[in-house]
């Protein structure tokens, strides 16, 4: 049984997956199946598998349409195609990222990460062996009603989006007693947890310090030895929310 870690969207809800064919006038005529979202990602590498320019997916309340290459087990998105639930469409052109038959993350989500009411959109653009991961995120500009490249959100390493406490944690490995967990509200950091390396006459030992940002001062709160990742001691602990569901890991 295949294991996806937890990140925004992992809740306990169905996504209509669709068939399609596409007429002259773009629309997109579905046939509804029911897809579990634990296997969205092989759904979608499935679909890519058959018809690499022709891979449509129904997620959260949106039509999606990509296309893009493959090569040696490897999709690499181009375009992008999509009908929102309130009939705005949108194109997105240029497409980067390179995703495998077996990643660890999602290949995309439609949710909400700047917290203003209104859902966004990420494609997964790189991931690693150590665990980091990178979304290019466009996000859902109101005023312009149209989807909107943003260079912050995107820049976010391993990012999750808690969409109930309007919280976002992101993640960063360099290797062992090399990481760092940022915890960010209303875009300021608020609390910081890393790990330091120390050596001794008595050997290594890996240091798991936690800072908060009390006023305007970063203050030590917890200072701890450890013997596993932050990934696996802090961020699947925490109740990963999404649309008001949360789902203890």
């Amino acid at each position: 049984m295949k294991y996806y870690p937890p990140f925004l969207f992992l809740i306990v809800v169905l996504l209509i997956g669709c068939q399609y064919r596409t007429n002259d006038n773009n629309r997109i005529d579905t046939k509804i199946e029911i897809t579990q979202l634990q296997e969205i990602n092989e759904v979608l590498w499935n679909r890519i598998e058959k018809n690499p320019d022709s891979v449509y997916l129904h997620l959260n309340g949106i039509d999606l349409l990509l296309t893009g290459d493959t090569n040696q087990n490897i999709f690499s998105p181009r375009t992008l195609h999509g009908v929102t639930a309130s009939k705005h469409s949108f194109n997105l052109e240029n497409l980067s990222g390179a995703w495998g038959k077996n990643a660890y993350v999602y290949f995309l989500f439609y949710e909400d990460v700047n917290f203003d009411g209104k859902k966004d959109l990420g494609l997964l653009n790189n991931y690693g062996a150590t665990g980091n991961y990178w979304y290019t995120i466009w996000l859902f500009n109101k005023k312009e009603n149209k989807f909107i490249y943003d260079d912050y959100y995107s820049g976010m390493p391993s990012p999750i989006f808690d969409t109930l406490n309007k919280t976002i944690q992101v993640y960063y490995r360099m290797g062992a007693c090399d990481e760092t967990i940022a915890f960010i509200e209303k875009d300021k950091l608020t609390k910081r947890i890393y790990t330091e390396n120390e050596n001794t006459k008595m050997g290594s030992n890996c240091w798991c310090i936690t800072q908060t940002l009390m006023d305007t001062v970063w203050k030590e709160t917890e200072r701890k030895i450890i013997y596993q990742s932050l990934d696996h001691l802090y961020r699947y602990e925490t109740p990963v929310i999404c649309s008001g569901f949360g789902l203890q890991i």
